[in-house]
Protein backbone atom coordinates (compact mmCIF):
# COMPACT_ATOMS: atom_id res chain seq x y z
CA UNK A 1 0.00 0.00 0.00
CA UNK A 2 1.40 3.35 -1.02
CA UNK A 3 1.27 6.26 1.42
CA UNK A 4 1.10 9.53 -0.48
CA UNK A 5 2.27 12.63 1.31
CA UNK A 6 -0.93 14.61 0.65
CA UNK A 7 -3.37 11.88 1.70
CA UNK A 8 -4.52 11.49 5.27
CA UNK A 9 -5.22 7.76 5.06
CA UNK A 10 -3.45 4.77 3.50
CA UNK A 11 -4.34 4.53 -0.16
CA UNK A 12 -4.02 1.80 -2.74
CA UNK A 13 -5.45 0.89 -6.08
CA UNK A 14 -6.78 -2.65 -6.08
CA UNK A 15 -8.79 -3.58 -9.14
CA UNK A 16 -11.42 -0.89 -9.46
CA UNK A 17 -11.65 0.09 -5.80
CA UNK A 18 -9.73 2.59 -3.72
CA UNK A 19 -9.28 1.63 -0.10
CA UNK A 20 -11.58 3.77 2.03
CA UNK A 21 -13.49 5.34 -0.89
CA UNK A 22 -14.87 3.55 -3.97
CA UNK A 23 -14.70 4.74 -7.56
CA UNK A 24 -15.95 1.59 -9.32
CA UNK A 25 -16.39 2.99 -12.83
CA UNK A 26 -13.10 4.88 -13.04
CA UNK A 27 -10.47 3.08 -15.14
CA UNK A 28 -7.46 2.23 -12.99
CA UNK A 29 -4.89 3.61 -15.49
CA UNK A 30 -6.65 6.97 -15.38
CA UNK A 31 -6.54 7.02 -11.56
CA UNK A 32 -2.86 6.06 -11.68
CA UNK A 33 -2.15 8.93 -14.09
CA UNK A 34 -3.95 11.35 -11.78
CA UNK A 35 -1.96 10.11 -8.78
CA UNK A 36 1.31 10.42 -10.72
CA UNK A 37 0.37 13.99 -11.62
CA UNK A 38 -0.62 14.82 -8.03
CA UNK A 39 2.40 13.26 -6.39
CA UNK A 40 5.14 14.21 -8.86
CA UNK A 41 3.73 17.02 -11.00
CA UNK A 42 4.01 14.78 -14.06
CA UNK A 43 2.02 16.25 -16.96
CA UNK A 44 -0.89 14.04 -17.94
CA UNK A 45 -2.51 13.22 -21.27
CA UNK A 46 -5.22 15.30 -22.90
CA UNK A 47 -8.20 13.62 -21.23
CA UNK A 48 -6.77 13.75 -17.70
CA UNK A 49 -5.52 17.30 -18.19
CA UNK A 50 -8.98 18.42 -19.32
CA UNK A 51 -10.51 16.83 -16.19
CA UNK A 52 -7.91 18.49 -13.96
CA UNK A 53 -8.54 21.86 -15.63
CA UNK A 54 -12.30 21.45 -15.04
CA UNK A 55 -12.90 21.36 -18.80
CA UNK A 56 -15.49 18.61 -18.68
CA UNK A 57 -16.74 19.18 -22.23
CA UNK A 58 -13.15 18.81 -23.45
CA UNK A 59 -12.64 15.74 -21.29
CA UNK A 60 -15.80 14.12 -22.64
CA UNK A 61 -14.69 14.82 -26.21
CA UNK A 62 -11.26 13.22 -25.56
CA UNK A 63 -12.50 10.24 -23.54
CA UNK A 64 -12.52 6.64 -24.68
CA UNK A 65 -15.63 4.61 -23.85
CA UNK A 66 -14.35 3.43 -20.46
CA UNK A 67 -13.30 6.91 -19.37
CA UNK A 68 -16.57 8.37 -20.62
CA UNK A 69 -18.54 5.81 -18.59
CA UNK A 70 -16.42 6.54 -15.51
CA UNK A 71 -16.26 10.32 -15.85
CA UNK A 72 -18.37 11.03 -12.76
CA UNK A 73 -16.19 8.75 -10.62
CA UNK A 74 -13.03 10.29 -12.08
CA UNK A 75 -14.25 13.80 -11.23
CA UNK A 76 -15.13 12.67 -7.67
CA UNK A 77 -11.69 11.08 -7.35
CA UNK A 78 -9.99 14.35 -8.35
CA UNK A 79 -12.18 16.36 -6.01
CA UNK A 80 -11.72 14.15 -2.95
CA UNK A 81 -8.29 12.58 -3.36
CA UNK A 82 -5.83 15.17 -4.66
CA UNK A 83 -4.96 18.61 -3.31
CA UNK A 84 -7.45 21.29 -4.29
CA UNK A 85 -4.70 23.62 -5.45
CA UNK A 86 -3.66 20.95 -8.01
CA UNK A 87 -6.84 21.19 -10.10
CA UNK A 88 -9.76 23.38 -11.10
CA UNK A 89 -8.27 25.61 -13.80
CA UNK A 90 -5.60 25.69 -16.50
CA UNK A 91 -3.57 28.01 -14.28
CA UNK A 92 -3.73 25.64 -11.30
CA UNK A 93 -2.58 22.69 -13.42
CA UNK A 94 0.24 24.73 -14.98
CA UNK A 95 1.39 25.86 -11.55
CA UNK A 96 1.29 22.30 -10.21
CA UNK A 97 3.41 20.94 -13.08
CA UNK A 98 5.70 23.97 -13.13
CA UNK A 99 4.72 24.66 -16.73
CA UNK A 100 4.87 28.12 -18.26
CA UNK A 101 2.25 27.53 -20.95
CA UNK A 102 -0.83 28.18 -18.77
Amino acid sequence: MKKLSFLTRPFSIEGRAIVGVRYPKAPVPILEAILEYAENGTPAGGFVTAVLENDLAGAYARADLGSRAGLADIVRFVHYEIPHKAHGSREAVSAWTGSNDG
